[in-house]
Formats: C-alpha cells, structure tokens, sequence
C-alpha cells in the first residue's frame, strides 16, 4: 500500500487562499498610506444624512469601492467581505452609495491629491527650479443607469449619440510623473473652460503651468496673470495663429514682448504685457 499524498488540488488553494489574504493585506496597507481613516469618517461625519451610525464604518466602504473598480471583477458584496469581513447585502451596498454626498468624494480628491514629485528624485518633472504642471480636460465615460442618464445625458458626435453617457472633467497634473493634483468634475454639465477656470486658483509657488492653444486666448492669459501674480508662479500657453497683439522690441534668444488686449472680470478691457516665444513644435 502506498504511502497517501495531499492532493495537488487543494495544495493549490491553499497556495492561492494565501495569495489572496496577501494581497488583501498589500491592498489595506496602501490605501493606509494615502487616506487617513480619522479624516475620511472626519468627512463622512460632518456630511452624513443619518446619524444612526452604520454597520460598514465610511472608510471601509471606500476602501471597498476602489478595490472593487481597480479589480473589475467580482461583485462589491463579495469584496466588502473579503476585505472588511462585514456580509452585506447587494441591495444595501446599492442603496447606500448614491446616498453619499456628493461633497464627501470632492473633499477626499481635494486630500489624497497633491504634488508628489521631488527635484532630487524625479528632476525630468522641473525645469530650473520650477514644477511643470499640465492643464487639460477629458471625458469620462459612465455607467448607463436611469440615475445617471437624468443627470449626463450621452454625448453627441459627429455621426451618432455615444454609446455611454459622458462627463466632462478637467485636470491639472505633475507632468514629470503624471500625477493628478487637482480635478474638476463636471457635475451639472460645465464646459472644459469653465472647470479650468476653477483649477487656475490650484496653482502655487514654484509652479510652471503648460496648456494648449484651447487656453492660448487673451481671457486666458489675463485670468493667469491675475492667478500668478505675488504667488510665485509661472505659465507658459501655446497661443493660436490668429491672435492679436502688438509687438514690442525684441528680447534675446528668439522672443519678444507683446501687448494684448483683454477682458476683465468685470467687463473692461486692458492692456497687458506678454512675452511671446516662437518655434515649431515637431511631432
């Protein structure tokens, strides 16, 4: 008789069971590291509907949720298990997450984004001294419930309807490690111009800012220089053929100062001072 051998099945689950709680562990400690829990119920507390405290504390419901869109498989019931070990239902989880504030998850953006690139570990993100900042906007695709169908209609292209309902969000980002530092959502169907407007007021002391020729216009330009002065900052807009200035003495190394005619907030138009660089820009 010979001598009984585990099974290669179940030595692979066990292998795999392992694995996963692992995983679970290296997931927990992660999202430790960029949310603080006493913030994150600090947040949910000032902004809750019922004060009856529920069974899944804020937290580990977000926890839950993030993990349960990077996975993309697998029901959120079954991750709020294995990560939190709560059982609840599918109905409730669903309840539940539309009953959050939507002020909840636009001051947990404002907390977990931040400028995270150092001169001495990431110098490509500078350029003497400065940290270069992308401004730029997209749209996000959603999921077609009848909730959110009321709110984001689907987007209109030039042959049919999109297929999902869209929302349009604008980012302003680390360029050296593509790092979101501060994002506008388009809740109640703003413009990419009018989210940006928003995000100008992010900029700091030692920002360079780069944007398209969508923000290369004189409105723009006033607004950022109204936005930089005294702060430190600076920005440098690829401006459109067709734009109107005056042209002032030339400076060294190919530029020239310029004079611009702009809007103000308040409707009156003034004189500004730019300096213009020309180039080509090759692809």
């Amino acid at each position: 008789m010979g001598m009984h051998k585990s099974h290669p099945q179940s030595h692979r689950g066990g292998t795999r069971t392992a694995t996963i709680a692992h995983s679970l562990a290296l997931w927990r400690t992660l999202f430790a590291e960029r949310f603080d829990l006493h913030q994150l119920n600090r947040i949910w507390q000032t902004h809750q509907r019922h004060r009856r405290p529920p069974v899944l504390p804020f937290a580990e419901l977000l926890l839950a949720l993030i993990y349960h869109v990077l996975i993309g498989a697998g029901s959120l019931q079954d991750h709020v298990t294995e990560l939190c070990g709560v059982r609840r239902s599918g109905p409730a989880l669903s309840q539940r997450r539309p009953a959050l504030n939507w002020i909840i998850f636009q001051q947990i953006l404002e907390l977990v984004l931040q400028r995270r690139a150092t001169v001495a570990a990431q110098p490509q993100a500078f350029y003497r001294g400065l940290r270069l900042l992308g401004l730029d906007g997209t749209r996000l695709a959603l999921t077609n419930t009848a909730a959110i169908l009321k709110h984001f209609p689907k987007a209109v292209s030039r042959r049919l309807h999109a297929a999902f309902a869209q929302v349009q969000v604008a980012v302003l980002v680390e360029l050296g490690l593509h790092n979101p530092v501060a994002v506008e959502i388009g809740r109640d169907g703003q413009s990419e111009w009018a989210l940006a407007w928003r995000l100008l007021e992010r900029l700091g002391d030692g920002d360079l800012l780069l944007a398209d020729r969508l923000y290369g216009v004189q409105k723009v330009a006033a607004r950022l220089l109204a936005v930089v002065n005294g702060r430190g900052a600076q920005f440098l807009v690829r401006a459109r053929a067709n734009r109107k200035a005056r042209p002032l003495p030339s400076l060294p190394a190919g530029s020239a100062l310029v004079e611009i005619e702009a809007e103000a907030e308040a409707g009156v138009k003034q004189q500004l001072l730019v300096r213009e660089v020309q180039g080509w820009a090759r692809g």
